[in-house]
C-alpha cells in the first residue's frame, strides 16, 4: 500500500490533543454554604451532566479521525495481474537472449523479475539456461541449483548479444542437465522467432515433466515481435531500384515505421514512413531517389529502435571511384600547378591516376577533373563526350584559358547564338559570355562575393560556408529561364558558380573559377575538399574486382544497439566470397569485415528473409508486468464521516426520546440509506479522465466539413508520428473538439482551419478567449487567399487562390483577442526553436505567416494566435494506410518534409515558449553580469 499525499498523514498528529480535550477530568466542586439551596435538592434532575468522557466514545472519535486523514491521504494499494503462481519444486529457467530479444530486452528481464520475485520461496533453488553462445562459445548457464541470492551476480551479466541463439546448443546442455536434475520445473521465456533447431529444442525441452512457455504481451504500444531489415534480392539490386524490405511477425493490428536512408558523417539523404497492415509480415519499400545517390547510401535503419536487425550496412566499397586528372605530371606543380589543390584535396581518399586523355581513356575511371585550357581541342571533346555519355563523370575548372579562347572560338564558329549551344559539343553545362567578371578590382565598381548557402537540391547540401570564402572573378553563364535548374552553387548576387548537366548516363560539372587560388580562394579552403569528395561520390562506380577467395578479418561489428564496435576475440574472417551466402553467427557477428582498401558488410537481412512465429514449446503462460491499483480513499472518508454522524447522534439524543426525536431519527436513517449505496459505486467506478490529461495531445476545430475534419485528423496524426520520431516529445491521437463544448485547458495547440462556410459564433469565440489567456496556441490556416491580398504580399505563383477568405477569416474570428501581427522572419523565435528555417511552406509556399509583435504578445512572449495560408495539414496528412493524399507544390517530397519541420518547430514552440529566446539573449545577458560587476 502507498499514499498518494503521504503529506496529510501528519493529521494523525491530532489525536493525542483530542483525547486530552475528550478526556479530562473536570475540576473538584467547590463546597459553599447557602441553606436556601436545600430547596433545589428536592426538585427532580431531567439532565446529569457526566463526570468524564465514555472510553468507547472517545475511541469512537479516535477512530473516525484517523480514518478520515487516511482517506484523504488516498491510499492506493498496487497488485500483479497474474494469477498466483509458485514454483513447486526447484525450476529451470531458459531465456531467448539473441538479436530478437533486443527490441523488448527491458520488458523481458521484468518479466524475469516478476517470476523470481513473485514465484518462490527465498531459500528455493533455480537453474538458469541462456540460449546464446557468449564468450568461448558458451552458453551462459547456472548449472547447479542456487538461491536467489547466490544466482544474482550470474543474472546481472544476462544480456542481449547481437547475434541469434543455438537453440541446437541449448539442447545439448538441456540433455546434461536433465542427466543430473530431471525432476525440474521448466520455465521458458521465449523470444517468439521459428528457427531451424527448434523440433531438437523442444524434445530436449520435453524431457521434464511441466514446462511453461512464457510469451510477453502484444499490444498495439509494446508490439512484442522483432524486426527485419532485408534486400529482396540483393544489395546490388537495391542499388539501381532502392527496394528493400521490412519483416515483422504478423499482429491483429497495424504497425507505423519509419525508416531513415544515411550517407557518410550520417548525413540523412531521405526518411520512409512505413505501415504495416493487420495480418500481414512483409511490406517491399521502394525509395525514389537516383543511382547515384542510392550509391552514396551507407546505412539503412528503423528509427527509434536501434538493433542489428533493423539496421543494414551498404558494400559502397564494392563501387570505387578511380580519378583521372587530366594533363600532364607540370599541372602538379607545387602552388601554381593548375591541379595541384585538386590533387591535394582528394589524394586522401580517392584513387588518383594522371595522363593525357588517351591514356586515361584507356582506364576504368569513375571521374575525369579538366583543368582549365585542357579541353580546346575539338577532337578532345568528342572523344570525352562520347565516355560521359557512357556512364562517366566529367568535372571541368574555367580560367584564363576558357575566357582568351571565348566559346565560339572553342566551338570553331563564327557566332553562337544562346539557342544553338550543345553541351555534347562545349562540355559546357550551360553558355557562357565571353570574358569573365571583375570583382573589387580597382577598375570595377563591385567587391569580391561570399558563397551564398547551397540550395537544398544541390549535393553539396548541408556544407558549412566559411565566412572568408571570397571570389574576386568568374565566368558568367549566360542568362535563361533554365539557368536556375543547373546552379549547384551560387555567389550571393545569385550568379553561378558551380553548374550541372546530364548527358547520356553520365554527369558534367562545371566551375566558373580555376582550380587555383588566382580568382578566389575557394581552393584553399575545407569546403572545396568537401565539394570534390561529394562530387565524386556522386559518380557512377566503377566495379570493384573480387579477389574471391580474400580472407576479410572483422574491423567492427554492431553491438545490441547497432553501435559499431571493436570486434571479440573470438570472431572469425570470413573468405570475400562468402558475404551474401554466410548467416550471421556467434563467430560471424555483423559488421564490417576487411581492410581500408577492401570492406565487406555482413547483415542479418543478408540471408534472412522472412521471420516466422515460433509454435509453443510447452503450456502458455502470461506474466504482465503492469500493476493494477484498488483506491481505498473514498470507503474510509465515507466510513470516518458516518463514525461522527453516530457520535453526534448520541451526543444529542442521549438520553434517547423516540417520540421527541422521531422525526430526526427518520432523516438520519433516510440519509443511511442514499449514502451507503452510493459509497460502493463512488469506491467502484472512478471519475471519467480525458484522455488529453494522461499523454499530451493536439487538437483541430471541428469544423462541420466531413472532408475538412478528415483532411485535419490526418494531418495531425502525420505531424504526431513525425514529433514522436525526431524529438524526446511524445504525442498521443489528436482530438478534434467543439471549444463552446470541450475543455480546452489539456491541449497546447489547436488547428483551426477556415472553411468558406465558417461564421461568427459567440460561445466558440469566448472559449477560445480563454483558451489563448491560459497559454493555448492557436493555428489558424484559411488555405488559400484572395488573389487581390496575393499580389501584395508576395509574388509566388503557388499560393491558392481561394476568393473571399479574408472576409471569411474576418467574419469567424470576430471578437477573438487577436494582438497585433506581424510576418513571421527567420529571426523569430518559432524559426528555430528545434529545426532552423527559412520558410515555413505547407501544401502551398508563398503566402505570408502572421505572428503577434514581441511587444503585443502575452503569455510571456508566445504568440497566442498563428495566422497563414498554406494548407499544412494537407502537407502532413498521412491515411490510416500510409499514404499521402495531397500533392505538395511545387517542391515535392523536399517541401513536405519542410512543412514537417515547421509543424516540429510549431509544436516544440507550444510546448516550451520562449525558452529558445531566452537562450539566444544568453551572451547579453552574460555582458551585462560582467558590467555590473565591474
Amino acid at each position: 500500500m502507498t499514499f498518494l499525499k503521504p503529506l496529510l498523514l501528519m493529521g494523525l498528529a491530532i489525536l493525542p490533543i483530542i483525547w486530552y480535550l475528550l478526556y479530562i477530568r473536570p475540576p473538584a466542586a467547590r463546597k459553599q454554604i447557602f441553606p436556601a439551596i436545600m430547596l433545589v435538592r428536592l426538585l427532580p434532575l431531567s439532565q446529569q451532566t457526566p463526570y468524564k468522557s465514555s472510553l468507547w466514545r472517545l475511541f469512537l472519535r479516535c477512530i473516525a479521525v484517523t480514518l478520515l486523514v487516511l482517506g484523504f491521504a488516498e491510499p492506493v494499494v498496487f497488485h500483479q495481474n497474474n494469477k498466483e503462481f509458485a514454483f513447486h519444486k526447484t525450476a529451470l529457467i531458459v531465456i531467448d537472449n539473441g538479436w530478437a530479444s533486443i527490441h523488448d530486452w527491458q520488458k523481458r528481464k521484468e518479466t524475469l523479475n516478476t517470476l523470481l520475485n513473485k514465484g518462490l520461496a527465498e531459500q528455493q533453488k533455480i537453474l538458469l539456461l541462456a540460449t546464446a553462445p557468449t564468450e568461448g562459445n558458451t552458453l551462459l548457464n547456472i548449472a547447479t541449483p542456487q538461491t536467489i541470492p547466490e544466482s544474482q551476480p550470474i543474472l546481472n551479466l544476462l544480456h542481449p548479444e547481437p547475434w541469434p541463439t543455438e537453440r541446437k546448443m541449448a539442447a545439448e546442455a538441456l540433455e546434461k542437465i536433465h542427466a543430473h536434475y530431471p525432476d525440474l520445473e521448466v520455465f521458458y521465456l521465449a523470444d517468439g522467432l521459428q528457427s531451424a533447431d527448434d523440433k531438437i529444442f523442444k524434445e530436449k525441452l520435453h524431457l521434464f515433466s511441466t514446462i511453461h512457455d512464457i510469451r510477453l504481451d502484444n499490444t498495439v504500444l509494446e508490439p512484442a515481435s522483432p524486426f527485419l531489415l532485408y534486400f529482396p534480392q540483393n544489395e546490388k539490386d537495391f542499388f539501381t531500384t532502392g527496394r528493400i524490405g521490412l519483416s515483422v511477425i504478423a499482429a491483429a493490428f497495424p504497425r507505423h515505421f519509419s525508416i531513415s536512408f544515411q550517407g557518410a558523417n550520417a548525413h540523412n539523404f531521405t526518411t520512409k514512413t512505413v505501415i504495416i497492415p493487420p495480418g500481414q509480415s512483409t511490406e517491399e519499400i521502394h525509395i525514389d531517389l537516383p543511382p547515384p545517390i542510392l550509391r552514396q547510401i551507407e546505412k539503412i535503419s528503423l528509427d527509434n529502435t536501434p538493433t542489428p536487425s533493423s539496421t543494414l550496412l551498404l558494400n559502397r566499397a564494392d563501387f570505387y571511384h578511380p580519378v583521372g586528372l587530366l594533363g600532364e605530371h607540370a599541372s602538379q606543380t607545387p602552388f601554381v600547378g593548375s591541379l595541384y589543390y585538386v590533387q591535394k584535396a582528394l589524394l586522401p581518399y580517392a584513387d588518383l591516376h594522371t595522363g593525357n586523355l588517351t591514356q586515361l581513356l584507356n582506364q576504368k575511371l569513375s571521374v575525369i577533373i579538366a583543368p582549365d585550357g585542357s579541353l580546346n581541342s575539338a577532337e578532345t571533346r568528342t572523344q570525352l563526350a562520347q565516355w560521359v555519355k557512357n556512364g562517366g563523370m566529367l568535372i571541368r575548372f574555367g580560367g584564363e584559358g576558357l575566357t582568351a579562347n571565348a566559346e565560339q572560338n572553342i566551338l570553331g564558329d563564327s557566332q553562337l547564338s544562346p539557342g544553338a549551344h550543345n553541351p555534347e559539343t562545349t562540355l559546357l553545362p550551360v553558355p557562357l559570355i565571353s570574358g569573365s567578371r571583375q570583382l573589387g578590382s580597382g577598375m570595377s565598381w563591385g567587391k569580391p562575393q561570399k558563397l551564398a548557402a547551397f540550395n537544398p537540391h544541390s549535393p553539396f547540401a548541408g556544407l558549412p560556408i566559411p565566412t572568408d570564402i571570397t571570389v574576386s572573378r568568374q565566368i558568367l553563364a549566360e542568362p535563361s529561364s533554365s539557368l536556375t535548374a543547373h546552379i549547384w552553387a551560387q555567389l550571393e548576387d545569385g550568379t553561378p558558380l558551380v553548374t550541372h548537366t546530364t548527358l547520356g548516363q553520365g554527369q558534367m560539372v562545371f566551375f566558373h573559377l580555376p582550380a587555383t587560388p588566382g580568382w578566389s580562394n575557394l581552393p584553399l579552403s575545407g569546403v572545396f575538399v568537401s565539394m570534390l569528395q561529394r562530387l565524386v561520390g556522386l559518380a557512377n562506380g566503377v566495379l570493384q574486382q573480387s579477389h574471391g577467395n580474400a580472407i576479410l578479418p572483422p574491423l567492427s561489428i554492431l553491438d545490441e544497439n547497432a553501435n559499431l564496435i571493436t570486434p571479440p576475440a573470438f570472431a572469425l574472417a570470413l573468405a570475400e566470397n562468402q558475404f551474401g551466402q554466410t548467416p550471421v553467427s556467434y563467430l560471424h557477428p555483423a559488421g564490417i569485415y576487411g581492410s581500408a582498401a577492401v570492406q565487406k558488410k555482413l547483415n542479418i537481412g543478408d540471408t534472412l528473409k522472412h521471420l516466422e512465429k515460433e509454435s509453443l514449446m510447452g503450456q502458455a503462460m502470461r506474466i504482465t508486468t503492469s500493476k493494477a491499483s484498488t483506491s481505498y480513499a473514498s470507503w474510509l472518508i465515507i466510513l470516518g464521516g458516518v463514525l461522527l454522524l453516530i457520535d453526534g447522534f448520541i451526543r444529542l439524543f442521549v438520553p434517547f426520546s423516540p417520540k421527541k426525536h422521531a422525526k430526526t431519527l427518520g432523516i438520519f436513517s433516510l440519509f443511511l440509506a442514499i449514502i451507503l449505496p452510493l459509497s460502493s459505486t463512488l469506491a467502484a467506478t472512478p471519475l471519467p479522465v480525458p484522455p488529453a490529461a494522461l499523454e499530451t495531445r493536439l487538437a483541430y476545430l471541428l469544423t462541420g466539413d466531413p472532408e475538412t475534419d478528415t483532411t485535419s485528423e490526418q494531418g495531425l496524426i502525420g505531424l504526431s508520428h513525425y514529433v514522436n520520431s525526431r524529438t524526446s516529445a511524445t504525442l498521443g491521437h489528436p482530438d478534434g473538439v467543439v471549444p463552446e463544448k470541450d475543455d480546452l485547458a489539456f491541449y497546447p495547440l489547436l488547428y483551426w482551419p477556415i472553411t468558406p462556410q465558417a461564421k461568427t459564433n459567440p460561445a466558440r469565440i469566448a472559449a477560445l478567449n480563454r483558451f489563448i489567456s491560459h497559454g493555448g496556441i492557436i493555428l489558424i490556416d484559411t488555405m488559400g487567399t484572395d488573389a487581390e491580398q496575393a499580389e501584395t504580399t508576395s509574388s509566388s505563383i503557388f499560393i491558392n487562390f481561394v476568393p473571399h477568405t479574408t472576409a471569411t477569416l474576418k467574419n469567424a474570428t470576430e471578437g477573438l483577442n487577436i494582438p497585433t501581427l506581424t510576418k513571421l522572419t527567420p529571426n523569430h523565435v518559432l524559426a528555430h526553436t528545434f529545426y532552423l528555417l527559412h520558410n515555413f511552406p505547407g501544401r502551398y509556399t508563398g503566402a505570408p505567416l502572421w505572428v503577434a509583435h514581441d511587444e503585443n504578445a502575452g503569455n510571456d512572449g508566445v504568440s497566442p494566435i498563428i495566422i497563414g495560408a498554406n494548407s499544412w495539414a494537407q502537407a502532413w496528412a498521412i491515411t490510416p494506410e500510409g499514404e499521402k493524399p495531397f500533392s505538395v507544390l511545387p517542391g515535392g517530397e523536399i517541401q513536405r518534409r519542410q512543412a514537417f519541420r515547421f509543424g516540429v518547430n510549431l509544436v516544440i514552440y507550444s510546448l516550451t515558449g520562449n525558452y529558445k529566446a531566452d537562450q539566444s539573449h544568453v551572451p547579453e545577458l552574460l555582458k551585462r553580469l560582467n558590467n555590473d560587476a565591474r
